[in-house]
């Protein structure tokens, strides 16, 4: 309210898009404990760039299993 006096939450709803990465950089693309899970996340802001390779990396785990 102190910086921006117009601005209510009551009509604006504060919104994040968060872009989970891992530590090392490197997405998450593997097979979780519970069998049939799979996880492709963590790829940051390569999300765009990455994820088409990486969700063929997984799809090929799954044709494999």
């Amino acid at each position: 309210e102190k910086y921006f006096p117009n601005v209510s939450t009551e009509t604006y709803t504060p919104w994040a898009g968060l872009r989970p990465m891992t530590p090392n950089m490197m997405p998450i693309t593997r097979e979780s404990k519970m069998k049939g899970v799979y996880y492709h996340a963590g790829h940051g802001h390569l999300g765009w760039t990455l994820s088409a390779q990486t969700a063929q990396i997984v799809a090929d785990k799954i044709d494999s299993n």
